[in-house]
């Protein structure tokens, strides 16, 4: 069963595989909303030409296979970032993944592509004083820092109002229950407070699909795109790069003797950078290859290193319809119940929006996930473990008011790699071991903003033009330490 986003592409264009060598500036591996974005900000700042990469299909990975939202924060605690990078860097992290909505609204309006957008306030709520007091602090220290307050209630008649330390009193407001429970759309009184902050909901693999026709028809003869074209290796070398690509045969034919033959040819991209926008998937080698022939213990170690860096884990979701109206929300549910059973987060998080020609409701729901082992690769058309779509079955009917009453089937489950960094923090830029290899990638399951402004600080960063007077080179959150 496709996700829904998967189920309203168009399909309108289809793009070869790669049949021939090619040379070009800069190489795109990955045409999911980090790499489409990012050959959109090349084309539209550099004069660069770019082929980009997909060994399956545009926007068929996370992009495809996401839950929609769209929130412009750190996946990790902005007091934990400080306390790692210092107060500066952390605040200045924060501010360019926020970005990011400017820059997604500019690429919308710029394009001029049709596609279903929307900001609103969204919330997450919690259960208990140990779920609270963290969330009030991280927000207390964000204050300190400049940014506006989330907007926080709590329930006026929590018995444990009176252990929230005194600094934070300023950080929240009292109200009653039910307003809690409405913003949450919950049933459940177990939920003790609420926290806003701004949201959004958008179909990333549409709107690939769609800025994919459009850098097509305004920069055709700098851009080329190809389909099924599975990159093997990359050899770094001092002044350029070299990628070997595999058709993938068995992505489209089931014909032993053709998928044999194509198995057997590789092809060349020789280009001057190449820019990693692979999420999870990490199925090929990284060499580097310098002048003299002799590798340095980092270099040798490149590949292994950034392999380590970067971790796949499985995320399970599901989405029913119905033809009610009610209006779009992104709400996150923090379960205590949860720390003992899920890898990434203890939390659900559910998304509503209008979905499909006649606007009905779409409500999408995801949490649980599953850990790729050490050298499993993803395999998109493995069930993994369906149970898990279970737990988001009994979470609807426990925790959302709007789910149906009787009996009823899911118009959509699905799952999707997410790529987990080591320390929960996208890596954004060269490589220090060899300048030629650059990255935007780790969504950390938040990556919608975080790609988009990857690619416009890719784009500000080749872009030779700007030289020394950018401040785009100084020190970030972001710098990628392999």
């Amino acid at each position: 069963m496709p996700s829904p986003w998967i189920n309203e592409l168009s399909f309108k264009n289809l793009h070869s595989q790669i049949d021939t060598d090619q040379k070009t500036d800069i190489c795109i591996i990955g045409a999911g909303i980090a790499g489409i974005t990012t050959a959109y900000f090349l084309l539209k700042n550099t004069n660069y030409n770019l082929v980009m990469l997909e060994a399956y299909k545009i926007a068929h990975g996370a992009t495809g296979h996401n839950a929609g939202q769209i929130v412009g924060y750190l996946e990790r605690p902005f007091n934990d970032v400080a306390k790692e990078f210092g107060l500066e860097m952390a605040v200045k992290g924060t501010k360019e993944i926020n970005s990011g909505w400017v820059l997604l609204e500019e690429i919308i309006n710029q394009s001029g592509i049709d596609i279903n957008f929307e900001k609103f306030w969204g919330w997450a709520g919690c259960q208990n004083l140990q779920e609270l007091i963290p969330k009030l602090e991280n927000d207390y220290l964000r204050n300190l820092a400049g940014f506006d307050l989330n907007n926080c209630l709590i329930d006026k008649d929590w018995a444990d109002i009176k252990y929230i330390p005194k600094h934070l009193e300023h950080t929240y407001k009292l109200v009653d229950k039910q307003t809690i429970l409405e913003n949450l759309n919950t049933p459940h009184v177990g939920f003790i407070a609420c926290l806003g902050s701004q949201k959004g909901v958008i179909n990333s693999a549409l709107f690939c699909e769609e800025i994919v026709d459009y850098l097509l028809k305004n920069y055709g003869d700098r851009f080329k795109i190809y389909e099924h074209s599975e990159v093997k290796k990359i050899y770094l070398k001092s002044r350029s790069v070299e990628i070997q690509v595999n058709p993938n045969a068995e992505a489209e034919n089931n014909n032993s003797e053709l998928v044999t033959r194509l198995k057997q040819k590789q092809f060349f991209v020789k280009a001057k950078k190449v820019i990693l926008c692979t999420n999870g998937y990490k199925n090929f080698q990284i060499v580097v290859k310098n002048q003299d022939g002799e590798n340095d213990d980092l270099e040798n170690n490149l590949d292994s290193r950034f392999k380590q860096k970067l971790s796949g884990l499985i995320g399970f979701m599901s989405g029913f319809q119905e033809e009610e109206a009610r209006e779009a929300t992104a709400i996150t549910y923090f379960l205590p119940e949860l720390e003992e059973s899920f890898n990434s987060a203890p939390y659900f998080y559910l998304t509503r929006r209008k979905y499909g020609q006649q606007n009905y409701n779409l409500t999408c729901v995801g949490g649980p996930d599953l850990v790729l082992k050490e050298n499993e690769h993803f395999n998109r058309e493995k069930d993994y473990i369906s149970k898990e779509l279970v737990k988001v079955d009994n979470f609807l009917r426990k925790y959302y008011v709007y789910t149906p009453k009787k009996q009823f089937d899911y118009h959509f489950q699905w799952h999707g790699l997410m790529g987990y960094t080591d320390n929960g923090i996208r890596l954004i830029g060269p490589s220090k071991v060899n300048k030629n290899l650059i990255f935007n990638l780790g969504c950390n399951g938040i990556g919608i903003l975080p790609s988009i402004y990857g690619s416009y600080k890719i784009s500000q960063m080749l872009n030779n033009l700007l030289g020394k007077h950018s401040a785009i080179f100084e020190a970030s959150i972001f710098d990628p330490n392999i």
